[in-house]
């Protein structure tokens, strides 16, 4: 069988040195590319800059507050659906969807900016099973005055899943039913009684009359139970909630200024796509 040499400290050192060797030389050949072609490589800088320069300085001051719900039904990756939907619309500028969504008015719509979904550890919801937790909806919008409807929209909107009408609908259903049942057994129980009372008045009083008196208490007890049950059932007949409101929306006083850390990788992307193309340039004609 051959022996195979290791890999020792003087391979590792020779290959590091290698690779700094040639990091060098690239660098020397852009900077040497960009030198040559310094004109094209200045113009190429100036009109990326002040491309994304333009954009950025017309960005508006925005606003940015989160909303908590707490989930009382169903997983919440379909109240993080729910929300992607909404901000892909917001995205697509359909702001006359958005308003019918939300049950704003266009105006209003239109100063969303984004809308996304999180849960408590801040990730998004996709492939999120859990219940009974809250989410947080992160919004970014250019008013703050529209915090108030959006709330008011918000929770109209994730309670408007088809699944959860359709289960409140069933719900009622049952309660309903529930409700004639009990109603069943408390007309019974109503008969009951007057005919054991009856019953016990015809009978002469004696060693078990204790024991009737007693049947009867137990009698109305249960009946009492009955009644409690069919306001408890009726309370039920409400619609349930899939979300609830967790904590409200808390703004800002002033707005937000630009965000100048967009500028500075706006700069440096405009640094490397001037040297980016004076080093194509340069290795295009050397090719020729």
């Amino acid at each position: 069988m051959d022996n195979y040499r290791m890999i020792d400290v003087k391979d590792v050192k020779g290959f590091l040195y290698d690779f700094i060797l040639f990091i060098k030389y690239v660098i020397i050949y852009i900077l040497k590319s960009a030198k040559r072609y310094f004109v094209l490589t200045f113009l190429v800088f100036a009109m990326s800059l002040m491309v994304e320069g333009y954009y950025w300085y017309m960005q508006k001051p925005y606003y940015k507050s989160t909303i908590a719900f707490y989930v009382t039904s169903l997983d919440v990756e379909t109240y993080g659906d729910m929300v992607h939907g909404l901000n892909d619309l917001i995205n697509g500028r359909s702001y006359s969807a958005v308003s019918r969504a939300l049950n704003m008015s266009e105006e209003e719509a239109k100063q969303i900016i984004k809308i996304e979904a999180k849960n408590r550890e801040g990730g998004v919801l996709k492939n999120d099973r859990t219940k009974n937790v809250p989410i947080y909806i992160n919004v970014t919008v250019t008013n703050k005055e529209v915090f108030k409807p959006l709330q008011v929209g918000l929770l109209k909107f994730l309670n408007s899943s088809p699944f959860i009408m359709r289960r409140n609908d069933e719900d009622k259903k049952q309660i309903a039913q529930k409700i004639i049942y009990i109603q069943k057994d408390l007309s019974n129980i109503d008969s009951v009684i007057i005919s054991y009372n009856a019953s016990l008045l015809r009978q002469r009083i004696g060693k078990d009359s204790s024991s009737g008196f007693a049947n009867i208490a137990a009698l109305f007890s249960y009946k009492d139970q009955l009644e409690d049950k069919i306001i408890g059932e009726d309370r039920k007949r409400d619609i349930q909630p899939g979300v609830e409101v967790y904590s409200d929306f808390l703004s800002a006083d002033k707005p937000a200024g630009h965000d100048m850390r967009l500028l500075y990788i706006i700069i440096a992307g405009s640094v490397l796509l001037s040297f980016g193309f004076s080093t194509l340039i340069n290795l295009l004609r050397n090719a020729t």
